[in-house]
């Protein structure tokens, strides 16, 4: 059985998704009007703001049978993957626009004093370094010094190997001026 609940709001209807139908040979009923089951608790005249409770009502309604979802299909699920990764990809840009800003808008109300010259920061740096070296004993720090020594000798060895190649490279014959292909000589 079905009770008549009068609306004086037609947009109620509307919200509610339950526009009366109008079938063919008989006439269309009131867009006013609603029908809704008597078991249901509701009063002969809605007002607006009650529609939401009646629509409650209707979706909890036990004789009303539940519409049961098709399952989604392979490509649906990775296109819905595809969004949430999308989705969460921008909020992860807004938070940092939002901290950037807030940042900014700190800045500008407290200015930090910009006192710290290069030379200050550089031996910061040097004391934070020297922070993490562990401390070393003597004979520690006198290995590190024949390394030391080992590693200029091969520098000198290798300088020295450069000159007398510089020395050999000059002894060589120079190429005439002259020639027809002189100038490919000068350039390369």
């Amino acid at each position: 059985m079905l009770k008549r609940v009068i609306q004086e709001n037609p947009e109620i209807t509307k919200s509610l998704g339950l526009r009366p139908r109008g079938n063919l040979g008989r006439p269309k009923k009131d867009k006013n009007i609603l029908e809704v089951p008597e078991n249901l608790n509701v009063p002969d005249e809605l007002k607006p703001g009650q529609a939401k409770l009646v629509k409650q009502m209707l979706s909890t309604d036990p004789e009303k049978p539940k519409k049961q979802r098709k399952p989604l299909s392979e490509e649906q699920k990775e296109r819905l993957r595809q969004q949430c990764i999308k989705m969460q990809e921008v909020r992860r840009q807004n938070r940092e626009l939002e901290k950037r800003v807030e940042k900014k808008e700190e800045e500008e109300i407290n200015p930090k004093p910009k006192t710290k010259t290069i030379k200050i920061i550089r031996r910061q740096k040097k004391e934070k370094v020297r922070e993490q070296i562990p401390d070393t004993t003597d004979d520690e720090l006198s290995t590190t010094d024949e390394e030391i020594i080992k590693a200029k000798r091969k520098v000198q060895k290798k300088k020295e190997l450069l000159d007398e190649i510089d020395k050999e490279i000059s002894r060589l014959p120079q190429p005439q001026t002259t020639s027809k292909y002189s100038h490919y000589l000068r350039n390369w």
